[in-house]
């Protein structure tokens, strides 16, 4: 079977980023050779002249708990994707893990039970990060987690990052449609436990880089409030920029989130501050 991996191998890319032309492009790739930019937020905040594509337009579907007792089995053992939590040096944290309705009544199923079981060894065994990216996902590639898994490609990320990188979201559930459709109804859904596990995961260090967008920020704020965690966190010091904190040895850095055309003039930042942080912490690559 044919498992080729779509995402960041496409020629429409440059960098990383839709861009005006060569002189842009050039500016560009000037901007993040600069040696100077080790800061994160410097990065992060670079201005880029980029074009913006149309936001995903999200398919009406109500919001809810995945209905396979499969794929929740899952995640009530490995609520994360990749590697684990605690092994792993970058952490990408978002609010809930998506996926078809019918996922789990396809043959498909099978390489997200593979996933699941061992998203390093998945990672290197594909030379893709995800399944949602192989040729032969037979669901719209335009939802259900799929631009977001497809955009994070663009970052670069090959095989030696596997176990360094995580997925990790509030909900320790998988999840059907939108939670913009119903708020309510996610912070019902979220375990205390789990929160708890994130917010230590966060504050009592381990050489961790943690990328945030501002929706998940905001809703830590909001579960904050209701359940008296997330303590360290406090939107109104920023002031209009992007987050950013440094809490016992970890980072917490806000970014745009991978659904959004707006991660586009981001994703070249990413993987320049990710290496960074690999090499200050002296963490090593493995082929």
């Amino acid at each position: 079977m044919d498992t080729l991996c779509f995402g960041s191998h496409s020629p429409i890319w440059n960098m990383g980023v839709y861009v005006h032309g060569a002189d842009t492009a050039l500016h560009y790739n000037n901007i993040f050779r600069d040696s100077s930019l080790i800061s994160i937020s410097q990065a992060l905040n670079k201005n880029t002249n980029v074009i913006s594509t149309p936001e995903i337009k999200w398919h009406n579907m109500d919001f809810q708990k995945h209905d396979s007792a499969k794929l929740t089995d899952l995640f009530n053992s490995k609520p994360y994707q990749g590697q684990s939590p605690e092994k792993a040096s970058i952490i990408f944290l978002s609010s809930d893990a998506n996926y078809s309705r019918k996922i789990s009544d396809d043959p498909f199923f099978n390489y997200i039970l593979e996933y699941q079981e061992d998203g390093v060894s998945f990672w290197k065994k594909y030379d893709c990060h995800h399944p949602f990216l192989l040729k032969d996902y037979p669901f719209n590639r335009s939802k259900d987690g799929v631009p977001y898994h497809r955009n994070f490609s663009k970052i670069g990320f090959n095989a030696p990052y596997a176990d360094k990188v995580c997925f990790l979201e509030l909900l320790d559930i998988p999840t059907i449609g939108n939670k913009s459709e119903n708020k309510k109804l996610f912070y019902n859904l979220t375990s205390l436990a789990h929160l708890k596990y994130i917010d230590n995961l966060i504050s009592e260090g381990g050489n961790k880089l943690f990328y945030i967008p501002i929706g998940v920020l905001n809703d830590m704020i909001h579960l904050k409030k209701k359940h008296n965690i997330f303590t360290w966190l406090s939107l109104e010091k920023s002031k209009g920029k992007p987050f950013s904190k440094t809490i016992n040895g970890n980072k917490v850095q806000q970014i745009y989130h991978f659904s959004s055309s707006q991660i586009h003039g981001q994703v070249r930042a990413i993987y320049l501050t990710a290496n960074h942080w690999l090499e200050k912490t002296n963490t090593q690559l493995t082929d």
